[in-house]
């Protein structure tokens, strides 16, 4: 495998970006917007289901559409946009 460079200038070895023995904290709220094509982008995380419906207020404010907000833990979704909300 070859070595890698960080931004810092120092060398990045072995295979795994991030210890065995750490455990990385994933927010968890997924935020995406549906696009006009059919296609999902992904427009970012948040902590809780509060902090992710005003994430999504200001997202509608620049960028109307229809947004889903995903739980990591649950699998639900819950789609606003349009002045509509469902969860299904």
């Amino acid at each position: 495998m070859e070595q890698a460079n960080a931004p810092n200038g120092t060398e990045l070895k072995g295979e795994r970006f991030f210890p065995s023995n750490e455990h990385v904290a994933m927010p968890p709220f997924d935020i995406f917007q549906n696009e006009a094509d059919g296609s999902v982008l992904w427009r970012g995380t948040a902590g809780s289901l509060e902090a992710a419906k005003v994430r999504v207020q200001e997202l509608t404010e620049s960028t109307p559409g229809r947004y889903v907000i995903l739980s990591r833990q649950t699998g639900s979704k819950l789609t606003i946009g349009s002045g509509e909300e469902t969860a299904p």
